[in-house]
């Protein structure tokens, strides 16, 4: 999840890590984009408010032992953090994807990567180049997986 450009971003490493990482015979990772459902967002924006429209989100998918990725320049992302505290809370995993200094989220995530840069562009051109490597060393996992372990569906 993300803002802006870092909600591009996010789209970009679902698309990624669902399609990009698949093997015939291996498990399937599951990767969603809390940016693209846009009704959604903007019903939890206009009734609730902005800074939960990836929190309430999580509320119907976040299981114990996910991964939740929040993606942020400024680190300072009022809805990303708050869906990361809510993903904390529950027993799941937190990563973030960081402009130069951090910001806040880098004291609430599990692990973090700095985006190196001097402006924000640079810093979201490393975040992509982040996913991309992210999406390589899970496809290099999921090959290395037992066959047919943990897979929820089977071609014929």
């Amino acid at each position: 999840m993300g803002n802006g450009g870092s909600a591009a971003t996010a789209s970009h490493l679902a698309l990624d890590l669902t399609k990009n990482t698949y093997a015939p015979d291996k498990p399937r990772l599951k990767a969603i984009s809390l940016t693209d459902h846009v009704p959604l967002i903007t019903a939890w924006s206009n009734d609730v408010a902005y800074e939960y429209i990836f929190s309430e989100q999580l509320k119907n998918f976040l299981g114990v032992n996910d991964v939740v990725i929040g993606i942020s320049t400024s680190g300072n992302s009022l809805n990303v953090i708050n869906a990361l505290k809510f993903a904390k809370e529950n027993d799941a995993y937190t990563i973030g994807l960081l402009g130069a200094n951090g910001g806040k989220m880098k004291d609430i995530v599990d692990a973090y990567v700095l985006a190196p840069g001097s402006n924000i562009e640079q810093e979201e051109d490393a975040h992509l180049i982040f996913s991309h490597i992210i999406t390589r060393h899970m496809k290099q996992v999921i090959q290395r997986a037992p066959k047919n372990l943990l897979c929820n569906y089977r071609s014929s």
